[in-house]
């Protein structure tokens, strides 16, 4: 995203909405990529239909409202939040930080669109 974001400056557009049209690039990017994917694991018998139904709520409540959080907020916070996330994202990655691998599926409370 940041070349994105180099890019549309270069091109002029302003910086009070370069930011969004970035997330908005790269939410809206073709549908073709998770749905060729979706399709091989189905063909192969690895999707759990039981847990897509039940996280399916969550996702779609997390992308509107993410993408109507991003719509409002103002090009400084969006940055400010986007740079600190990749701070985060670099300091796990710098302290090799890794979840525990487990074989087992989430509890049922933790797939709520609303979480844990």
């Amino acid at each position: 995203m940041p070349i994105l974001l180099f890019l549309f400056h270069a091109q002029g557009f302003p910086a009070s909405h370069s930011m969004q049209l970035a997330l908005g690039r790269r939410s809206g990017r073709s549908p073709s990529h998770p749905s060729s994917s979706f399709r091989a694991h189905h063909r192969h018998g690895a999707v759990e239909w039981s847990v897509v139904r039940r996280i399916t709520p969550g996702i779609l409540i997390g992308t509107f409202g993410g993408t109507w959080i991003a719509a409002a907020l103002s090009f400084r916070v969006l940055r400010g939040f986007f740079a600190g996330f990749l701070v985060y994202v670099a300091t796990q990655m710098l302290l090799d930080v890794r979840p525990k691998p487990a074989r087992t599926l989430p509890a049922r409370r933790a797939c709520r669109p609303w979480g844990p």
